[in-house]
């Protein structure tokens, strides 16, 4: 009779998640450079071209990008510059950062006029270029001149399509460089006026990220940009430049009270923006609607009479821009049509759909396209401001039935991830109960899942979240992205986390059992060291429970590796930090199962030497 092969279900189990969730985390960390977004559009799109040649009313925009100003703290300083801007432009009080509220990401969508799912920018890891048409490549492409002076980040994630490139030297998150941005500027300008002039200061972020935007180190950063400013457009109109140029004045995120972004915090996502000079309308005015990063690219391109890039999802500002009906129509059809486009590239990937859903959807897509057919029609005919209105319309109807694909794929995604782990998880456990019963194999786990270790075992696993949840306490951390905004911040909690909690989960239960065999009167470590290891095995073990519930939580949200949808920032750092530094303690468990596993054949060959030395 063939012996049955023992298998240590707790040896194996440690294994198997040590490795699942150490691929997990690693390829949550690889998402910090660059999103694997399963509905990927950028490599599908083509180009949708202009029905007509629109007619620019600007030919020069000066950008000044003020790195984490808030809006509210923009108003409560000091400024007379920006003050000027606002009196003789249009201020946007609403005006919101994609998620997450990082500034690359952001950087990325200002200048890609698109969301964060289509650039794959999602934290300040990304170091570009990016992989997209944007502001400043398109305007090259049209022929008009691009200039950057700024600190790296700019000039690294848009450096091929900048023709006057000025990097400024200076320490991320250090307030020290706008001083050098600012001679910089008036150094290169006077012979260098480009059609599109960027200048980026960083002053405001870096003391945010010291004092917090509560700070008055935090204000008078923005009274300080404030005069850097003054002293720009003073050499513009020296120059005789101010009179043809747009200027546009932005933040790419807030800044929470006690420092930090990244989060979907109101004070966060709370950035500010301003646009004045030729071409916009209404000066003085505020528009309270909510406007996204990613509208900004766009509406500049609308001014400079060039096409939309096929892979913008930002909408033009038509309310503050003055351009005439016939270009407003012409951009309008053009808007249309790129969001149908990504409409139906999107489409296709989604083939989880039921089969009604796909004729609804379908059915929806071919509407709208034939609607765009008759604007276009009604274009040519020259019923511009019909031409307009309807192409607004139908752009807004197409959003909305995207955005309902989308939210109905989602969903079916999760019912079918929930399927799948249920599904996976019950074969599993099928598979191993009819190989044991068969007598294939013989389950075991070395006695460490016994009644008389369970309390000890429990009470390690508590301690374990016990000590955590204080050592967090006493940090004042938590997974909110705004204390991601280094590596230092989140490293020192967590790595205590780590050390003191799991060493009190793997030496609790030893303390535990030592002091019931004492009360006993029996001998202890070395007679029981075999059930202290079972014990500290079992409260690891306890814990990976606890571990492998979140992992799937995160699939069942996100998706599988190694492709996933964008998470929530916080579930995403809690994922990648746990699922890697977890591993570190489950290692230590199969050390321990190893160990205990020698000195179990020890004692057994103790055992038999009696019988040994009878028989011979």
């Amino acid at each position: 009779m063939n012996q049955r092969k023992k298998i240590n279900l707790l040896l194996i189990w440690f294994v198997l998640i040590t490795l699942f969730l150490l691929s997990l985390g690693l390829r949550a960390a690889a998402t910090q450079y660059h999103l694997d977004n399963p509905l990927e559009i950028k490599e599908k799109v083509t180009p949708r071209e202009l029905i007509d040649n629109p007619a620019p009313v600007s030919n020069q925009v000066l950008i000044f990008f003020i790195d984490g100003m808030r809006y509210d703290k923009m108003n409560e300083a000091n400024t007379p510059n920006i003050d000027s801007l606002k009196s003789t432009g249009i201020t946007f009080s609403n005006f919101r950062s994609v998620l997450p509220s990082y500034s690359r990401v952001n950087y990325a969508a200002f200048a890609s006029g698109t969301s964060t799912n289509i650039t794959g920018v999602m934290s300040n890891g990304f170091t570009g270029p990016i992989d997209l048409p944007n502001l400043f490549s398109v305007a090259q492409k049209e022929g008009l001149t691009t200039g950057i002076i700024s600190t790296g980040s700019w000039n690294q994630l848009f450096q091929p399509w900048i023709n006057v490139s000025i990097e400024v030297s200076g320490e991320y998150h250090s307030p020290n460089s706008d001083l050098n941005i600012r001679d910089a500027a008036l150094a290169t300008l006077p012979n260098n006026f480009t059609n599109i002039q960027f200048v980026g200061f960083n002053d405001v972020d870096a003391l945010g990220h010291l004092y917090g935007a509560k700070s008055e180190e935090y204000l008078a950063g923005i009274e300080k940009v404030d005069e850097y400013i003054g002293e720009i457009i003073d050499l513009y109109q020296d120059f005789g430049q101010l009179q043809n140029t747009t200027i546009v004045l932005f933040s790419d995120h807030g800044m929470a009270d006690d420092k930090g972004h990244g989060g979907e915090a109101d004070d966060q996502t709370h950035a500010s923006l301003i646009l004045g000079g030729e071409g916009i309308t209404n000066p003085g005015s505020t528009i309270t609607r909510e406007v996204r990063i990613n509208a900004v690219a766009p509406t500049l391109l609308s001014l400079l009479g060039a096409p939309i890039a096929s892979t913008m999802n930002g909408l033009i500002l038509f309310d503050s821009i003055n351009i005439s009906l016939k270009s407003k129509a012409i951009y309008a059809i053009q808007l249309a049509e790129i969001i149908t486009h990504q409409f139906a590239v999107s489409f296709p990937k989604m083939n989880i759909l039921t089969k009604s859903a796909k004729s609804f959807y379908s059915e929806q897509l071919g509407i709208i396209q034939n609607n765009i057919s008759t604007i276009q029609e009604m274009f040519q005919q020259g019923a511009h401001l019909e031409a307009f209105n309807q192409a607004t319309e139908i752009n807004n109807y197409a959003r909305t039935i995207f955005s309902n694909l989308l939210f109905q794929y989602s969903s079916l995604m999760r019912l079918t991830r929930s399927m799948t782990i249920i599904g996976t998880i019950t074969l599993g456990i099928i598979v191993l109960f009819l190989l044991n019963k068969k007598q294939m194999i013989k389950i075991h786990s070395d006695k460490v899942l016994s009644k008389k270790l369970l309390l000890p075992q429990i009470l390690g696993t508590a301690s374990f979240f016990i000590v955590t949840i204080s050592i967090f306490s006493i940090a004042a951390f938590t997974y909110d992205p705004k204390n991601f905004n280094s590596v230092a911040e989140p490293l020192v909690p967590n790595l205590s986390a780590l050390f003191i909690g799991g060493g009190t989960a793997i030496f609790l239960p030893w303390l535990i059992i030592n002091l019931l065999q004492k009360k006993n009167g029996q001998k202890t470590f070395k007679t029981y060291k075999a059930d202290f290891l079972r014990a500290s095995i079992g409260s690891l073990f306890f814990y990976s429970l606890f571990v492998i519930c979140y992992a799937f939580y995160y699939i069942y949200r996100y998706g599988f590796w190694p492709r996933w949808s964008i998470p929530k920032m916080a579930d995403y750092y809690a994922f990648m930090i746990i699922s890697v530094l977890s591993c570190i303690l489950f290692i230590t468990a199969i050390v321990l199962i190893l160990v205990l596993q020698r000195i179990i054949r020890k004692n057994d060959k103790i055992k038999q030497q009696p019988e040994i030395t009878e028989k011979g």
